[in-house]
């Protein structure tokens, strides 16, 4: 099939912005159009490494649209962004339905920063959209932003290395002054980890800027209260607005994605409905789509799952030729459907429902008071909670390092700008004093959780307001301790986010999600919890006073005496949801040997 490439075709939103796009499609015919909107620019190796090839994609009978997003290649305005993907995503999925070489059915997928367009076009529900396909993306920008109240420091380098460098050479500003916001810059991204660690945060001149910072940086650094962040909530994502899906949608992410709850979380509103899927992998937010022999969970590599175009290629063909093509659009839709991995089983399973039936096992914290050592006084039992309350300091000027998971920020010690993220050994970090650890006794038999996590802590301060971090980790045979998902919660904002401040000294009830997990403890395993109350970079700092984190100076800072209770009138509980059973799931399309994909594009 011969594909004609047309380079730079232009179309205008509602308020006169020109876009540009590349448009990929068979020479002859009408076909269905799949729309690729990027902010990253549509001529690079970006386009078509992640997921899929445009080129092998029209060569199934698609027009492929790859549109730079406003303000980035060669499109025209400014970028806003999230804010602009659901009027402009829109725009262009109704344009490219009245092209001459399209049938009208249009699609939408991408991964990323291209998900969070495609989620913003789900949203804006055009008529023309018939299914759309997200890979490791967020339909709840707050949630994104915010982890249990706490800022996540990945926007900011996320805003640094991809944002403000297309951002300050579009300000209408004299050439002078834009030279020396690229100086600026050009300092802070050259010393990221230094830009991360800066007290207060928003004293950062460009973040604070919301010409440059936009909405992403105000919300973050809470310079204009909580409009902003509401904004961002209210219109623009699905999350809190799941009704907003119309269109069948599957999404694809990874139990180390830093989105994947997200999404868990919309398919866990949506399921109800026919038409829609999710897969998670044991990928991390890179590793679904860089590794194609074995998909990268950090210190695992899983040969079962590979990612990349060569496996997540056919499955977008499968996806819209289902939705899109003559033949097939239009058709009963099928119930919807989560295919998840189970990491420690390394096997794949599917459910029509998340979570899978299962039942609650709670483990009761418990110790004679000494819990921040790996002693083993600390312990996980199915017993009632008892012992003595365990105590740690908290110097926020020493915070304890962040150690794989859903961390994309920086290298522990700050060598690096991007981290090892995925499963990592968690000793180094467990050997602190102001960290504590509570284990279960050996397994004997398999432990499969498969759904949420779940941490009820009775805990006090000495200060007005605190942060708890919580992580599950898997302590195998051989001593290594592999962190399996944690959560954290921003003592002020426990009950939404109105201030609500502790009683120094005072036991105060925390509850701590630690999202979703499919995990299999396997016999000869021990199950553990660690209890910290930072974790950096991956979040924002907590420098325990009254003013607001993100902008407390170093000065500020105060030291806390921290205690976590575990007795009969402050019962202390790690809630995980258990299966028994589970269904396996076929080879499909985890198998690349099945797919074709190397054929196809040959």
């Amino acid at each position: 099939m011969n594909i004609i490439v047309e380079t730079d075709v232009t179309m205008t939103t509602r308020d006169g912005v020109i876009l540009s796009s590349d448009v990929y499609r068979p020479e002859e015919g009408r076909h269905p159009v799949l729309l690729y909107r990027t902010p990253y620019d549509k001529s690079t190796t970006l386009v078509s490494a992640p997921v899929a090839d445009p080129t092998w994609l029209a060569r199934q009978g698609y027009v492929v649209v790859v549109q730079d997003s406003r303000g980035t290649g060669a499109s025209e305005g400014m970028l806003e962004l999230f804010l602009q993907e659901h009027d402009d995503g829109y725009d262009a999925v109704e344009w490219a339905a009245v092209q001459d070489w399209s049938t009208g059915n249009v699609g939408i997928f991408g991964p990323s920063a291209f998900g969070f367009a495609t989620l913003g076009a789900v949203a804006a529900r055009p008529p023309s959209l018939k299914a759309a396909m997200a890979f490791v993306a967020g339909p709840d920008i707050s949630r994104s932003l915010f982890t249990g109240g706490a800022g996540s420091l990945f926007w900011i380098s996320f805003l640094y290395g991809s944002v403000m460098p297309q951002i300050i050479p579009r300000l209408d500003l004299p050439e002078d002054e834009r030279s020396k916001l690229m100086e600026t810059w050009l300092e802070g991204i050259s010393n990221l980890p230094e830009t991360l660690a800066q007290l207060p945060l928003s004293g950062d001149e460009l973040l604070a800027d919301e010409r440059i910072g936009g909405t992403i940086g105000a919300a973050l650094l809470r310079t204009s209260g909580k409009d902003r962040l509401r904004e961002l909530e209210n219109q623009r994502c699905l999350a809190p607005n799941p009704e907003w899906v119309e269109a069948p949608l599957a999404m694809v992410t990874g139990w180390y994605d830093m989105f994947c709850q997200g999404m868990v979380e919309l398919y866990r509103d949506i399921q109800s409905r026919p038409g829609h899927e999710l897969m998670v992998g044991p990928w991390t937010h890179y590793g679904a789509y860089t590794s194609y022999t074995g998909g990268q969970g950090g210190a695992r590599a899983y040969v079962k799952a590979p990612g990349g175009p060569p496996i997540f290629g056919p499955k977008i063909i499968e996806w819209f030729d289902r939705w899109l093509k003559a033949d097939t659009a239009g058709q009963q839709p099928a119930d919807s459907r989560v295919d998840f991995y189970v990491i420690g089983e390394d096997q794949w399973a599917t459910s029509a429902t998340w979570p899978p039936a299962g039942d609650t096992v709670k483990f009761a914290l418990a110790s004679s008071g000494s819990a921040g050592t790996l002693a083993d006084d600390g312990r996980l039992t199915l017993a009632e909670p008892s012992g003595t309350a365990d105590s740690y300091t908290y110097d926020p000027l020493n915070p304890v390092e962040t150690r794989g998971g859903v961390n994309m920020v920086a290298e522990v010690g700050f060598s690096l700008h991007h981290s090892p993220d995925g499963i990592q050994d968690q000793r180094p970090v467990e050997a602190r004093d102001d960290v504590l650890v509570y284990t279960s006794d050996v397994l004997e038999e398999p432990l499969r959780v498969v759904g949420p996590v779940r941490l009820t802590v009775w805990a006090s301060s000495s200060a007005d307001d605190t942060d708890f971090v919580a992580r599950l980790v898997d302590v195998e045979p051989d001593g290594f301790s592999a962190n399996v998902t944690e959560g954290v919660v921003r003592a002020r904002y426990r009950d939404g986010r109105d201030d609500a401040w502790l009683t120094p000294g005072e036991p105060t009830e925390f509850e701590i999600s630690l999202g979703d997990v499919a995990h299999c403890f396997g016999p000869g395993h021990r199950v553990r919890l660690d209890i910290t109350s930072s974790s950096f970079p991956m979040y924002s700092r907590n420098l325990n006073t009254r003013t607001i984190p993100e902008q407390a100076s170093a000065d500020e800072a105060v030291i806390a005496e921290q205690s976590v209770l575990h007795d009969s009138d402050h019962p202390s509980r790690l809630e995980l949801h258990v299966v028994s059973d589970i269904q396996p799931l076929g080879v499909g399309f985890v198998d690349p040997a099945n797919q074709g994909y190397e054929e196809l594009s040959s």
